[in-house]
């Protein structure tokens, strides 16, 4: 669940975070870009079909994430240029530590009925 196919090269001018998408476990059909506030708790959701890969462009964002299906659960802080891999039936909870940019690579496109909420942490 917390694969990361990025590849980090770091000099004097900083970092630079690269994804070759043709690793991806499946072939992205949208993304988008969360904003986040401090102290803010984003997702709170699963998908039935849908998987995503996030991507902490900044900032630091504590991911919390339980398998609908197994029941296993996993937390993980992450800050800029770590990743995670959700696949579907994953419920997950993204709090904001700082304020922070996440890039998400999804496999479907937006569906209002692919979202699970009524599971919880």
């Amino acid at each position: 669940m917390y694969e990361d196919l990025t590849q980090t090269f770091e000099d004097e001018r900083g970092y630079l975070t690269s994804l070759d998408l043709t690793t991806l476990p499946f072939p992205p059909k949208r993304l988008f870009v969360i904003f986040g506030k401090a102290g803010k708790t984003r997702g709170k959701h699963a998908h039935k079909k849908c998987k995503q890969y996030l991507i902490c462009l900044d900032g630091l964002v504590r991911c919390k994430s339980k398998d609908l299906v197994l029941g296993f659960e996993h937390e993980r802080i992450m800050g800029g240029g770590d990743c995670v891999y959700l696949m579907n039936k994953i419920w997950v909870e993204l709090e904001c530590i700082e304020d922070s940019h996440l890039l998400c690579l999804c496999s479907e496109l937006y569906d209002k009925s692919d979202y699970i909420y009524e599971k919880k942490l």
